[in-house]
């Protein structure tokens, strides 16, 4: 089956992001805003424009983000530490075995963000007195994709990290990734605007997921390609990672 053993708690995103964030549906209000700046602010916790954000409330809005890599954290690891003399006297092609195990992670990931984000997408629509325009969806839909896609990449980043490090420390590594970008894009806000702040904007994943120009004329698809290439590579090291995984003989 689809859903197996502690899988089935992706679906306790509804009700974490309604505990985590109850304003989104609680309270007799309407706020005279537009869905899609209702929707950022919601989810990123800063302006629409978000020229400027709060470090805190970036990293926070990656609640969703966080519970995708403790649910899926070990997803692909996990059977090289206990179940790989089983498994790979079946398959002898790790490489292989690697990328299908990457491709079903995909399907969780794409639950579990639609999941996420359709809360803050019904939250905005409530509490916005405005009706929802074209803008709107195409704002929703954007950081749909990039939050997949970022999902995506720390979830796996960590199963890779994990066949050589450990999943602790394949942990560590990847949240301290993304505090350091997250730092930077912090930093980066206070330098006068230059080509070299740009170039380093759009080279930092985590100024892709939390500044505004990602929402403007061609950045959009641009952070879309950025995050879809940082995949592509992390799936290459991770097959290769797995292809020269040795198995070690527990008897």
């Amino acid at each position: 089956m689809f859903f197996r053993k502690q899988y089935k708690y992706i679906f306790l995103l509804i009700p974490l992001v309604l505990l985590y964030r109850p304003f989104l549906f609680f309270g007799n209000y309407q706020l005279n805003e537009s869905v899609g700046n209702l929707f950022l602010r919601n989810l990123f916790g800063g302006s629409y424009s978000r020229e400027q954000i709060e470090i805190v409330l970036s990293m926070t809005s990656f609640f969703g983000v966080i519970v995708m890599n403790i649910l899926f954290g070990d997803y692909i690891c996990k059977d090289f530490f206990s179940n790989s003399e089983y498994i790979f006297t079946r398959e002898q092609n790790k490489g292989k075995w690697f990328l299908k195990k990457a491709f079903g992670l995909v399907g969780y990931c794409i639950l579990g963000t639609i999941l996420y984000v359709s809360v803050y997408a019904m939250g905005s629509i409530m509490k916005s007195s405005r009706n929802v325009e074209v803008y709107d969806v195409t704002i929703m839909v954007f950081t749909t994709i990039m939050l997949l896609e970022f999902t995506y990449l720390t979830t796996l980043l960590i199963n890779v990290l994990a066949l050589k490090f450990g999943t602790t420390i394949a942990f560590v590594i990847t949240y301290s990734i993304c505090i350091g970008g997250e730092i930077i894009t912090f930093c980066l806000q206070k330098m006068e605007e230059s080509t070299l702040v740009k170039t380093l904007h759009y080279v930092n994943p985590m100024s892709n997921m939390t500044i505004s120009w990602n929402y403007s004329d061609w950045s959009n698809y641009w952070s879309i390609l950025y995050f879809f290439a940082l995949n592509v590579v992390i799936l290459m090291i991770g097959r290769k990672m797995a292809s020269n995984y040795e198995i070690k003989n527990k008897h």
